[in-house]
């Protein structure tokens, strides 16, 4: 029981939930040990038990990492907007507005786009947006 409670409130001070397993498997050894289980079985109910609480926290944790959300100027890669300033060719900086923003926009190549022109932004670098014209 004194080993539950120092898990669980140790658990309590640590980054992650690495001693948890290890709390639920010693509350778990705890109750049987109130039924005067044998030492052996209950070592190995605690192993198992805190196995298997390891294995369902890393299980849920992973779950979260599946969906990254593009955040920034990286949410407007593939969307078309509006060029406000033209480029002129290689080396040269636009102005384009995507919904209510306003970016500086290049272009990849000796490409030539007038103001006014619907834009494809493919990436961004740092500040700006790479366009190709549509």
């Amino acid at each position: 029981v004194l080993s539950t409670f120092s898990l669980l409130i140790g658990e309590m001070f640590t980054g992650g939930f690495f001693v948890l397993p290890f709390g639920i498997g010693a509350a778990s050894a705890s109750a049987l040990s109130f039924a005067e289980v044998e030492p052996p079985v209950l070592i190995g109910v605690f192993t198992v038990v805190s196995a298997l609480a390891l294995w369902g926290l890393r299980e849920f944790a992973s779950k979260d990492d599946d969906v990254v959300f593009a955040v920034g100027g990286d949410r407007y890669v593939d969307q078309t907007g509006i060029l406000t300033a033209p480029i002129q060719g290689v080396g040269t900086i636009g102005r384009v507005r995507i919904e209510t923003e306003s970016w500086m926009a290049i272009t990849d190549g000796n490409q030539m786009i007038p103001e006014g022109a619907v834009v494809r932004v493919s990436e961004v670098r740092g500040t700006r947006m790479v366009v190709t014209a549509t």
